[in-house]
């Protein structure tokens, strides 16, 4: 989400130091410019860096970098943020295998112009439905669940239930981020069997089932029954499109709809209609599923050719192979050192994200994403090569 991209680069700018304690932040509406967003959108990513300690408010003055003791970070995380850093500033030499950005090259400027254009047209003022789901980690009891090949382990989170109350569960059912795991039929059928049992409601994110390359991922809302509605539905069309049609749609429980609504009073959200006609112009137009289809397609190729490289790389395990999404897990050998592995891509302009970033123990450890959301065959063939160069001089100096 378009927020989230502005608080991973807000925080990544004050651990590098461009801004020093008691600076002063530019104004919403400068960030918004600079980050092409809403001003709702920057208030918003501020108010989550104020409650996680990066800044500090001056009310009817503006927002502040406030001084922290545990902006210290580990050599690996540097070594990420760095990454991150350089595919910023766009460097043309890097294979970037972290990037998300789906459809940068297959919606070009004109035809956003062209969109917008013929939006302000027709531009109207019908009722809208723009929604930002919000979770602050401080003002709720955060609980994991252990993640199987084919959803979460049971076990582990009736043990949950059996302890405490929980009263919302968050789940991305189809091509989990950042696993790539899809649930069985039988698991979402079970989680709607607790959920009406024990009494909690579903949050379920559903951005990527559309890019499945052959079955059909069917959703938790699409098995919920009529008069038992438990299920927040959320599909968020930037994930997808980009953030020039950064729209996220929600169903909510006709139980929970009016409170739903005051919530959203309470935040100030301010739909935008211009973004809502072009989405339904994007749609009605066959423009949206023109541009998925080919998507797919593309991502299929990238995929298929992905892994017959990787295939000849005998330090190299594929954990799970993907059918459908844009990126996949990887494990090293034991005898490769993946501290000095990411290291040597770092410096061999090769970006991608290990394991150990994802989790705070040590389940993913030698474990790491490549995605190739906009690599092309080129550049993955150029990423293969070095992938395999390094892993080769790794092997000598062992």
């Amino acid at each position: 989400m378009k927020y989230e991209e502005v608080i991973q680069d807000i925080k990544v700018k004050i651990i590098q130091g461009y801004w020093k304690v008691d600076d002063k932040l530019p104004s919403l509406r400068q960030l918004a410019r600079k980050y092409e967003t809403s001003s709702n959108t920057i208030a918003f990513a501020f108010r989550i860096l104020r409650d996680e300690g990066y800044i500090f408010s001056i009310p009817a003055v503006g927002y502040f970098i406030k001084k922290r003791k545990d902006f210290q970070i580990s050599k690996q995380v540097k070594t990420i943020l760095k990454s991150y850093y350089d595919a910023e500033n766009k460097n043309d030499n890097l294979i970037n295998f972290t990037s998300i950005n789906l459809l940068s090259k297959y919606i070009n400027n004109n035809f956003i112009s062209y969109l917008f254009e013929t939006q302000k047209k027709n531009f109207n003022k019908n009722p809208s439905h723009y929604s930002v789901i919000n979770i602050l980690e401080k003002l709720v009891n955060i609980r994991g669940v252990h993640l199987l090949d084919d959803g979460w382990d049971f076990k582990d989170f009736e043990n949950i239930l059996s302890l405490e109350k929980i009263d919302l569960v968050y789940v991305t059912p189809n091509f989990h981020d950042p696993s790539g795991i899809c649930w069985s039929e039988d698991k979402k059928m079970y989680l709607l069997e607790l959920a009406e049992k024990f009494d909690f409601y579903i949050i379920e994110e559903d951005n990527y089932s559309s890019l499945s390359y052959s079955q059909k991922y069917l959703s938790f809302k699409s098995f919920e029954r009529i008069g038992k509605e438990r299920i927040f539905y959320i599909r968020d069309f930037s994930t997808l499109l980009g953030s020039f049609l950064g729209l996220t749609c929600v169903i909510v429980p006709p139980k929970l709809k009016d409170k739903f609504l005051m919530e959203k009073i309470a935040f100030s959200i301010i739909p935008s209609q211009v973004q809502q006609n072009m989405l339904e112009t994007f749609i009605n137009n066959g423009y949206f599923f023109f541009f998925l289809n080919k998507l797919k397609n593309v991502l299929n190729n990238r995929l298929n050719y992905l892994v017959n490289e990787l295939k000849n790389i005998a330090e190299l395990k594929i954990m799970h192979q993907p059918e459908g999404g844009f990126f996949i897990w990887l494990k090293l050998n034991r005898q490769i050192d993946e501290d000095i592995f990411y290291e040597l891509c770092k410096n061999n302009g090769l970006l991608i994200l290990p394991g150990y970033i994802f989790y705070e123990d040590s389940r993913n450890n030698a474990k790491f994403r490549i995605s190739f959301a906009s690599t092309s065959l080129y550049e993955i063939e150029i990423g293969i090569k070095k992938i395999k160069k390094i892993i080769s001089y790794l092997k000598e100096i062992n």
